[in-house]
């Protein structure tokens, strides 16, 4: 073989092992996504025994809580990739409860079903 074949040959392989590795590389890369997010969470009240103001009692259905607070997620997709079938999972500890949870996606009318799963 001449000198030109060997770099025709050495070039056409380092061609195919370099898409193949792309094409890994692409798949692996591409099921990240970097998703940006906000979290607040604001105090809403507490139950408390005072001398001055005696029992503040805060209720939810009858039941008595100690702190309230009303917490905010939000999270934008701006990657441009369509996770229609993001799963989500938002939880709290052991100490805490989530009562209640709402979502909705903006621009779209209906609202997302966000079931409470609890485990103690």
């Amino acid at each position: 073989m001449t000198d030109f074949t060997e770099k025709i040959i050495i070039g056409t392989i380092t061609l195919i092992i370099g898409i193949i590795v792309k094409h890994y590389w692409d798949k692996y890369h591409n099921r990240i996504s970097r998703l940006k997010y906000s979290i607040w969470h604001n105090y809403i009240g507490s139950s408390i025994e005072d001398v001055k103001f005696g029992s503040v009692r805060l209720l939810y259905n009858n039941n008595d809580l100690k702190n309230l607070y009303s917490s905010n997620v939000i999270i934008k997709n701006e990657t441009g990739k369509d996770l229609s079938d993001l799963e989500l999972n938002i939880s709290c500890d052991n100490q805490n409860l989530i009562l209640v949870s709402h979502g909705r996606v903006i621009g779209v009318l209906r609202n997302l079903n966000l079931p409470i799963v609890t485990r103690r």
